[in-house]
């Protein structure tokens, strides 16, 4: 019991559900990925998916997936990068989607620019929102 008395106890804090932070960390997930692609062209991501066999017993099964460039090269030598959330690129302006990198060098700065805009919030506008599932019906907040 005495070693009990030499830890201190708090009150166990909440944990943050907020949705504007899980998409800034599923962004900042996606712009690292880009950086481990930029230095090694051969990187991939591991992904556990339960998978039936042929007597119909779930198995755990590692499947690797392949991570898409979002930089492009044109013929000048001048790379430009298009952030995708999702399936869809950002929009940063009006009709905007690709960043001017110049030479492909400048990628990595770029894509640590983006990491910090984002972990500072300065993307939380451009960053879709989720959309509400279509035909289920919307849960009342005020009944639960």
């Amino acid at each position: 019991m005495n070693m009990l008395k030499t830890l201190t106890f708090i009150t166990a804090p909440t944990q943050i559900n907020d949705p504007t932070v899980r998409r800034r960390g599923k962004l900042i997930e996606r712009l690292e990925q880009q950086k481990a692609l930029f230095s090694n062209p051969a990187h991939h991501i591991t992904e556990q998916r339960w998978v039936k066999d042929e007597n119909g017993t779930k198995q755990l099964m590692q499947k690797q997936k392949r991570i898409r460039r979002w930089w492009r090269t044109d013929l000048s030598g001048n790379t430009t990068l298009v952030v995708r959330y999702g399936a869809k690129p950002l929009e940063f302006e009006k009709g905007k989607t690709a960043i001017a990198i110049g030479d492909k060098a400048g990628l990595l700065d770029v894509l640590d620019a983006l990491i910090s805009a984002t972990r500072s919030g300065e993307l939380d506008q451009i960053i879709p929102k989720p959309q509400p599932l279509r035909g289920l019906p919307q849960r009342d907040r005020k009944t639960g």
